[in-house]
């Protein structure tokens, strides 16, 4: 078997995932090109340019993710994977202490972004504490300033590159396909954002009204007020459904 078999693996993993999870884009399109060929390289023994190929694609996928102000749970798990081939890969550089000097601070760069992303599997998807009241100052894509009252209709918080954002967009649509009885509210109000927004809305059918709230925390959350007026804030959208 060959040494760098573990390595061609997570690397296939990778882009597999990618291409099955992620939003169907230019930017996702280029991570899984750039995955296939990685495993290609570890296939054919060029373990040092797969190597830096693998550091190169977690790079590019955190600088991208900052430079957009967007929080992908979807690219940081692809990375996850291709981290552990970069790890996979150290033993067989020929530079090997700057190889593991290398993965060791990407390890430690990937486990902050995961941690300040990613929302911790628990028995309970509710952040605490979360900083919402029951009442929400938005925008409509107009610029419009309003309130939403979330003891009235749940918040469900986006963003377009999201893809788990994307499921639970369909998940509440089922119920309520036009928003009557919730609100969507993109986590961002620049202007590219709301292009992208209304391209994936239609996309899958919304046809309510689109609001716009400054959030840079982990999405998709929902946002609601309880009959104790509690204001509660999950990563659970299963919590929206029986509200509507």
């Amino acid at each position: 078997m060959p040494s760098s078999l573990p390595s061609t693996l997570l690397f296939l993993s990778a882009g597999i995932f990618l291409a099955i999870t992620g939003t169907l884009d230019a930017i996702t399109f280029l991570a899984v090109i750039g995955c296939a060929v990685c495993s290609l390289l570890t296939i054919t023994e060029r373990t040092e340019l797969a190597y830096i190929g693998g550091l190169a694609l977690i790079s590019i996928s955190l600088i991208l993710q900052a430079v957009l102000e967007s929080k992908c749970i979807t690219c940081l798990k692809a990375d996850t994977l291709i981290l552990a081939a970069v790890i996979c890969l150290t033993p067989f550089q020929n530079f090997k202490l700057p190889a593991q000097i290398m993965s060791a601070v990407m390890s430690v760069v990937m486990f902050f972004a995961v941690v300040t992303v990613v929302p911790v599997e628990s028995e309970s998807t509710d952040i605490k504490p979360h900083g919402f009241g029951q009442y929400l100052e938005v925008q409509e894509t107009s610029g419009e300033k309003l309130t939403l009252n979330t003891a009235e209709n749940p918040v469900l918080l986006f963003s377009p590159s999201c893809s788990a954002c994307e499921k639970a967009l369909n998940k509440v649509m089922e119920q309520d396909a036009d928003g009557t009885k919730w609100k969507l509210v993109l986590s961002s109000s620049k202007e590219k954002d709301i292009k992208k927004a209304n391209e994936l809305l239609k996309r899958i059918g919304y046809t309510g009204t689109l609001y716009t709230y400054d959030w840079h925390g982990s999405v998709p959350i929902v946002i609601y007020t309880d009959e104790n007026d509690s204001t509660i804030v999950s990563h659970s959208v299963d919590k929206t459904i029986p509200l509507l």
